[in-house]
């Protein structure tokens, strides 16, 4: 939208080639909320729009035509059911011009559509411009950003899990748009294999999706628990052969104590809720845990929840590394971890008293020449049902 010489404002969303063609003679035209002339741009390849002759202080950066195909597609979405959005209305408080705005349920609220990397600093600084002033950021990525080994594996690399939000949802998750076939593909209950792959849930909405479809919870998928022990075995016996194998660190501090990976007792390696928090591959992590609280460890031993908050903040400093979620609103960052001594619990290997765990059943790591995969095998099929309920509850 611009404004022409006369101050009128005009469009050119969703108008014929002549309409927009005839709008030349009402030139010149001005930015709505910088009031710096734009240029009325119609060419055969790219949708017709207006352009800044210079930077605009409201939305600096360029745009693709994905991006304003995007926008027009989400903006026309939005209208189908039932809302009224303003494409690029200038937010004079926070000086940003969000891709679209409306209100609902009363609260303003702002989308953005991304459709190419951004610096976690910014994608953060401006999540808190509009959290500061009351309005409720929604973040969109292209479909394109996404990257997936099949439709319940993604890549989970930096870039991606920034945008893991929970905007309306009690479960975080992530939403992407495809504007070259008008779909939503929503992302939910992330289960990390390593530190860049994670199993996921993958929904698909068209176009003739409801804005309450998409923000609607969802159960999680268990497709991936009959795959986990095969991945767990060969996360096992790979992990020595990476590059570098030699001079990683995880590797160096268990062979200094004489133990191998694939050694590992069944419960290193657990699918947990919230451990998508964590960078590191669920193997590492769980497997210093076990090391510290049970390996060695007799029936009546304890431990206290101070200990474990010392050996992640001291012992393990350096060693356990978190995510950020700049657009997620974390409790406690090592809710992963509770989980886990949560478990024990369940299962009866440890009570707790207290603050204090105590030992009822240790556990010991699996003798070399055993048949570590059946074992692996049967300890999942065992505490199937007690596992998916954690991912539940």
């Amino acid at each position: 939208m611009a404004l022409n010489r006369l101050g009128v404002l005009r469009t050119v969303l969703h108008r014929s080639y002549a309409y927009v063609e005839g709008l030349k003679k009402e030139a010149p035209f001005y930015c709505p909320d910088c009031k710096q002339e734009v240029i009325l741009k119609i060419g055969k390849r790219k949708l017709p729009h207006f352009a800044h002759k210079s930077v605009c202080p409201a939305k600096g950066e360029g745009e693709t035509v994905e991006h304003i195909k995007g926008k027009i597609a989400l903006y026309q979405w939005l209208k189908n059911n039932g809302f009224t959005p303003v494409i690029e209305k200038f937010l004079r408080e926070i000086n940003q011009r969000p891709d679209i705005f409306f209100h609902w349920k009363g609260m303003r609220t702002a989308v953005e559509f991304q459709c190419s990397p951004i610096p976690q600093e910014l994608l953060k600084k401006r999540t808190e411009q509009y959290k500061n002033n009351g309005i409720v950021p929604i973040w969109i990525i292209h479909e394109k950003l996404i990257r997936k080994s099949n439709r319940h594996v993604m890549h989970f690399t930096d870039f991606s899990t920034q945008f893991i939000q929970n905007i309306f949802l009690s479960e975080p998750f992530l939403l992407s748009f495809d504007p070259n076939i008008q779909a939503f593909f929503r992302y939910t209950h992330f289960i990390p294999i390593s530190k860049q792959r994670a199993f996921v849930k993958e929904e698909i909405f068209d176009r003739k999706a409801k804005w309450t479809d998409i923000f609607a919870k969802t159960n999680p998928s268990f497709e991936f628990y009959n795959m986990w022990p095969e991945k767990m075995e060969n996360w096992l016996l790979t992990r020595n052969l990476q590059p570098g194998a030699r001079k990683d660190p995880f590797l160096l501090f268990f062979y200094r104590h004489h133990i191998h990976p694939t050694m590992f007792p069944p419960e290193v390696g657990l699918p947990l809720p919230y451990m998508y928090m964590i960078i590191n591959s669920p193997f590492e992590w769980q497997a210093y845990l076990w090391h510290r609280f049970f390996y060695g460890k007799k029936r009546g031993d304890y431990f206290s929840t101070r200990d474990i908050q010392n050996f992640l903040l001291k012992e393990m400093n350096g060693m356990i590394h978190w995510r950020s979620f700049p657009l997620l609103k974390l409790r406690d960052k090592n809710l992963p971890v509770w989980h886990y001594f949560r478990f024990f619990v369940k299962i009866g290997t440890l009570r707790k008293e207290g603050d204090t765990f105590i030992i009822k059943k240790p556990v010991e790591p699996i003798p070399l020449g055993r048949d570590g995969f059946g074992i692996r095998k049967d300890f999942f099929r065992r505490y199937k049902g007690i596992l998916l309920k954690n991912l539940v509850d």
